[in-house]
């Protein structure tokens, strides 16, 4: 948007039309950025919430987790200190073996119960199996274990041991709980928890797409897996374990098909969606600047079209005036037949001189070959003068032509060629004078000159003439 709007500012501040045009023949590449950047920037907080969702679900599954691993642990470490109290209440071997026998048999995570001096070596210990191994054991003599012994006695509160081996059948987490009598250790209440039983066990399947892991110190003491390939570290979640004297921590991760399976897809499809959207906004821009622009190129063309029209009508206007006038000038002479031939030497327009001198109306002559005019002996040669004006541009001759009504008269014609623009022939125009009275005074002025000069021919003497005055003139 913010560059959508940077584009409008500067096409507004664009000095030159170029730069405008420039701008605009940009606009639907710069529509599909801005709304493709718009689709990425939606992706990626869509991406992010999900991711968030997939965390804040791994986070409730861990602190479910670890609130039930604390809370039987902490069940299992008040049993173990109960035990510890009704020892210090009845110290008999035959009733530990009994009670610890009731409590191995209802909390199978327990592999090992057994109590403990106050020299702090092993006494009694269940089951049989393993009993041999620890009565007799110093808890002491293990630097690992010692740690936690002297820690729980310190406090006066079960400890949990790190995870280990106390040589009672294989690595794992012993419970101290000591008890004293006015002060003094009287013993201390053994509970070794085996190598994974107890934490799957614990968990109880609650969580079977995730990877459930114990961790100390990042070392992974124990863990539950789900049957399926872990998703990568990145989504794990891990939470320490609020247990008195414990540095301990759960991991969970869930499963690489838990996320594929739990993924909405609504990141994806809306960066597919929006690109389509983006193409198709751009695709639009340009579809309407290019119709826009056809549109203004066909209203010039429209505003051209009518300019040209208005300008041929002018053009006509004046040239209906002109021949208007011209057809005035030709009908008003009345001395002189003027007519228009088509190529083939018939006769296309008639003017009154025409009728006047030849006796035929417009109707009569148009549509008929010009020799008609002539005597028929001149028919053939007639065809010969548009030949040659046709060839020279115009022709002038002096010859006899026949009325409608059979008389002769002596005509001067000027025939001339009418070529359009590109040179073409068109027809002929044909502009014929009555030389009848013409040709009669030149006769008649040869006659008399003829006469006066036998007539003084024939005189011997001087013959002059004068004026009034008897001035001689000639």
């Amino acid at each position: 948007m913010i560059l959508i709007a940077a584009t409008v500012l500067a096409y507004g501040l664009a000095g030159s039309k170029d730069e405008r045009a420039a701008l605009s023949r940009s606009m639907p590449v710069i529509i599909w950025m801005t709304i493709f950047a718009c689709v990425l920037v939606l992706w990626r907080a869509l991406a992010i919430e999900e991711t968030r969702v997939f965390q804040h679900s791994t986070s409730l599954v861990a602190a479910d987790a670890r609130s039930q691993v604390e809370r039987d642990l902490s069940t299992r470490s008040e049993m173990l200190q109960r035990l510890a109290e009704w020892t210090l209440g009845r110290p008999d071997e035959t009733v530990w073996r009994r009670d610890a026998g009731a409590l191995i048999k209802d909390v199978n995570e327990f592999r090992l119960l057994a109590w403990a001096g106050p020299d702090y070596i092993i006494r009694w210990a269940l089951p049989e199996e393993i009993a041999p191994h620890a009565v007799g054991y110093n808890v002491l003599s293990d630097p690992k274990q010692a740690a936690a012994v002297k820690q729980a006695v310190r406090n006066h509160r079960p400890t949990f041991g790190p995870f280990s081996d106390p040589a009672v059948g294989g690595p794992g987490v012993v419970i101290y709980a000591p008890v004293f009598d006015n002060g003094e250790l009287r013993g201390i209440a053994l509970g070794a928890l085996g190598d994974g039983a107890w934490l799957k066990s614990l968990i109880d399947r609650r969580f079977g797409d995730h990877h459930i892991e114990l961790v100390e110190a990042g070392t992974v003491l124990q863990a539950v897996n789900a049957g399926a390939p872990a998703a990568p570290s990145q989504w794990s979640e891990e939470v320490p374990l609020n247990i008195p004297d414990v540095n301990r921590s759960l991991r969970v991760t869930p499963t690489a098909s838990y996320l594929s399976g739990a993924a909405s897809g609504l990141p994806d499809a809306v960066l597919a969606l929006g690109t389509v959207l983006a193409t198709l906004l751009a695709v639009s821009a340009y579809l309407f600047q290019m119709a826009r622009r056809r549109a203004h190129e066909l209203d010039n063309a429209n505003l051209q079209l009518q300019r040209d029209i208005a300008r041929r009508y002018h053009i006509e206007q004046e040239l209906r005036q002109s021949q208007t006038r011209n057809q005035l000038i030709v009908n008003a002479i009345r001395d002189c037949a003027i007519y228009m031939l088509d190529v083939e030497g018939r006769i296309a327009s008639w003017n009154p001189g025409a009728q006047a001198l030849n006796g035929y109306t417009a109707e009569e002559a148009i549509g008929k070959p010009f020799s008609m005019l002539y005597p028929t002996d001149r028919e053939q040669p007639r065809e010969n003068e548009l030949s040659i004006a046709t060839r020279r541009g115009s022709f002038e001759k002096e010859c006899w032509h026949v009325r409608k009504d059979g008389t002769r008269y002596c005509g001067d014609d000027v025939v001339s060629a009418i070529r359009d623009e590109s040179g073409q022939l068109r027809g002929f125009s044909v502009v014929t004078r009555d030389a009848t009275q013409r040709i009669e005074l030149q006769e008649q002025t040869e006659r008399s000159r003829d006469f006066y000069f036998a007539l003084f021919s024939d005189f011997p003497n001087l013959v002059w003439r004068s004026d009034p005055n008897g001035a001689c003139d000639s």
